[in-house]
């Protein structure tokens, strides 16, 4: 895979460097589960889902990366995860709030 591919797939150089950004701050979730942060390859109830995404959050808060990667989720608007402490639904409606 050529570095102008992984680029483009990664959605421009904007948010390859706001990536680069999380990796360099440190980010407690790269140590973590990344099931915590996207969910289970399974179903897991609304109950599951909302224990999995406040441990998530909780671990999101106390982040060294925490600004770099609330940047990289209000560039790139991920349709699911939990991002800087806050879910994808939560993301999609702080950008429409400020917009």
């Amino acid at each position: 895979m050529t570095a102008a591919l992984v680029t483009a797939l990664l959605g421009g150089e904007r948010q390859v460097g706001l990536l680069a950004d999380v990796a360099d701050a440190g980010p407690a979730c790269q140590l973590a589960d990344a099931d915590l942060f996207i969910g289970p390859d399974v179903d897991e109830t609304d109950s599951e889902r909302q224990e999995r995404e406040a441990s998530a959050k909780a671990l999101c808060r106390r982040c060294p990366a925490l600004t770099e990667c609330l940047a990289y989720a209000v560039a790139t608007a991920p349709r699911y995860g939990v991002w800087a402490a806050l879910t994808a639904d939560e993301l999609h409606a702080l950008k429409a709030e400020v917009a």
